[in-house]
């Protein structure tokens, strides 16, 4: 049975976690999991190891799917709470401080499920004494979450997957919801994203924290407990982006161009929008705009605007940048069915997969594609 940590208070986070298993939006994290210690048990403790004076657990008032378990010890100490249900699995969280006061959250929980509970207190050779046991019920999800329904077929090659609902709220609005499902479908945590018109790419940070992208002002940073840890403002940011080993991010940016479409019958001064790619500086704020497909074909060309919908108002509409395994990167232009790989350096365009002027040919009609997202290249070269 594998055992991974769960989170412990402020961004000290224990975390595995896998690449993408679904969608544009898909990820692992391991808030917590199935955990047994071989070496800990109920018999023969040491008089030395504190005793639990009290513990005792409570849901957290805004989000049913978080539950604090309160501990109090004889004497300083690291503690974790050992909790199980028979559907849902048992899980272990992380060793808190050293301190006889303990508040241990704990996370990865099915809605409106009851738990059994223990504090497992370090015994000096690092293994665990199980010194009390106690219950707990999760809460409900909320509103329309709670009446939706996903299904899971076959066996699941990932502990949990990561994405985002756009679900309308109580007062008749529209809210988006970031939410982590287990193996089997159940919701085990989710975080409402307040103020987003769309919800973006979102990563799991080697921290355990949650990376998102709130379009259209901003990227988030939050801890599994909700807490905001930090913020980026990045001004039309939207589908996607790309932690860089510089500690950068890459993203992809619209701004409103004009520009003179009179040649193809249309308005002298007709306004569009325009993504590109866009490298952004956490650390001292520097916001540089690395590749821009105007600078590699003329907008004015209407070839280059594909054969769809020629009167829309944005231009390629770019929605997803990946990192492409030879170096460089791929590129996916929705609206004119193309794929393109830029070179590590920006500068240099390799290659046009599918829409207008592609260097590759589809001698089966059937093969070529239209509307794309989430466009990679994989290690064989095909994309």
């Amino acid at each position: 049975m594998k055992c991974f940590n769960a989170p412990i208070p402020r961004g000290s986070w224990d975390s595995r976690f896998s690449p993408p298993v679904v969608a544009a939006i898909a990820a692992i994290v391991a808030l917590a999991a199935a955990c047994a210690n071989p070496e800990s048990s109920a018999a023969g403790l040491a008089s030395d190891i504190p005793s639990v004076t009290s513990h005792s657990a409570r849901v957290d008032a805004e989000n049913g799917q978080i539950v604090y378990v309160s501990v109090v010890l004889s004497a300083p100490a690291r503690a974790a709470v050992e909790y199980e249900n028979e559907f849902a699995g048992k899980f272990r969280t992380a060793l808190s401080e050293t301190a006889v006061e303990h508040i241990i959250p704990v996370v990865r929980l099915r809605a409106n499920t009851a738990y059994q509970y223990a504090v497992a207190v370090e015994r000096g050779d690092g293994t665990l004494a199980y010194r009390a046991r106690g219950e707990f019920e999760t809460g409900g999800l909320p509103g329309i979450l709670a009446t939706m329904r996903s299904a899971a077929s076959g066996e699941s090659s990932q502990d949990l997957i990561i994405a985002d609902y756009k679900i309308e709220s109580a007062s008749g609005g529209w809210e988006e919801r970031i939410v982590i499902m287990d193996a089997l479908g159940y919701a085990v945590w989710n975080y409402h994203a307040v103020g987003a018109v769309g919800l973006g790419e979102i990563l799991v940070l080697p921290n355990g924290n949650i990376l998102y992208q709130l379009d259209p002002c901003c990227i988030v940073e939050i801890t599994p407990l909700g807490e905001i840890a930090g913020e980026i403002a990045a001004a039309g940011t939207h589908h996607g982006f790309l932690l860089l080993e510089d500690g950068r991010i890459l993203d992809i940016d619209r701004r409103r161009i004009a520009f003179d479409d009179s040649g193809n019958g249309g308005d002298s001064e007709r306004s569009v929008w325009v993504d590109a790619v866009r490298a952004l500086g956490p650390a001292d704020g520097e916001i540089e705009r690395v590749w821009d497909p105007m600078d590699f074909w003329d907008i004015r060309d209407a070839a280059q605007w594909g054969a769809r919908n020629p009167d829309r108002d944005d231009w390629l509409h770019m929605n997803s940048v990946s990192e492409s395994p030879a170096g460089g990167y791929i590129v996916s232009l929705r609206d004119i069915d193309q794929v393109v790989s830029i070179s590590p350096d920006f500068q240099t365009v390799r290659w046009r997969l599918g829409g207008p002027d592609s260097d590759f040919d589809f001698p089966d009609p059937a093969d070529r594609f239209t509307a794309q997202h989430t466009a990679s290249e994989l290690p064989n070269g095909n994309a």
